[in-house]
């Protein structure tokens, strides 16, 4: 992640910044100017290389944030990664094709299953050789650990399920 990292998450909402009005009033001016920072790099460099289709649910649903991740299935022959996420009573399904690079990051300090993986921010970011990268911050449900998925691929489609 190079605008949502998680230092910057638990900088911001930390229980001293959110118990503390002065703190606070200095962070969400931070979280602001990276809100941004990030909105003016994604209207410049991805929004162009995304379906209206993707862009329409993902804009309509709050880019996903907090959505429950209930599925992560790899796809070897077809070269492509499925995520699978639930809002409220909807679900969909990612699908990243062309898939140049897929890491999982797990944190040490939990116990993972299907389900358990909260998704808070994402970022896409134009790669030098036509592909894009999507970082997608989640957290474990129940903890306060941080971790984050890594794709690159060619195209991401969405379907409701």
């Amino acid at each position: 992640m190079k605008f949502f990292t998680p230092e910057l998450l638990e900088k911001v909402f930390s229980t001293e910044v959110l118990t503390n009005a002065e703190i606070m009033e200095s962070m969400d001016q931070l979280w602001q100017n990276v809100c941004k920072q990030y909105l003016a790099e994604f209207d410049k460099n991805i929004r162009g290389n995304l379906s209206k289709r993707f862009l329409k649910v993902y804009e309509n649903h709050h880019l996903f944030h907090d959505s429950l991740i209930t599925n992560i299935q790899f796809d070897n022959q077809k070269n492509t990664v499925d995520i699978t996420i639930q809002l409220d009573s909807k679900q969909y399904v990612l699908t990243h094709t062309g898939i140049y690079s897929f890491h999982l990051h797990l944190d040490g300090r939990g116990t993972y299953k299907n389900g358990d993986l909260m998704w808070m921010y994402d970022e896409f970011e134009q790669q030098p050789n036509g592909r894009l990268k999507h970082n997608i911050l989640y957290y474990v449900a129940g903890t306060e650990v941080f971790s984050e998925i890594e794709l690159v691929f060619r195209r991401i489609l969405v379907r409701r399920v």
